[in-house]
């Protein structure tokens, strides 16, 4: 099982300011791998996550796709 991200891209608005969390994230881990995500306090490790797990996809404003064997993911296929 391989898992890809493609140019993953997430902001939100914090005082009517568009704030980014993650800009062109890409990547692949295939099964059998360990990731480790590490960043500072805010930096943007659990939306990643959240992502990467189609994990509250619809309460998130994010462009880019997640693959898994070369399928697209959605939070219905998890």
């Amino acid at each position: 099982m391989t898992k890809t991200q493609k140019s993953i891209y997430n902001c939100f608005q914090t005082n009517k300011t568009p704030k980014e969390i993650l800009r062109n994230v890409s990547g692949e881990v295939k099964a059998g791998n360990m990731l480790a995500i590490m960043g500072a306090s805010g930096s943007g490790k659990t939306t990643l996550l959240n992502v990467l797990t189609a994990r509250n996809l619809s309460q998130l404003s994010v462009n880019g796709v997640v693959l898994m064997n070369g399928q697209t993911v959605s939070q219905q296929t998890i």
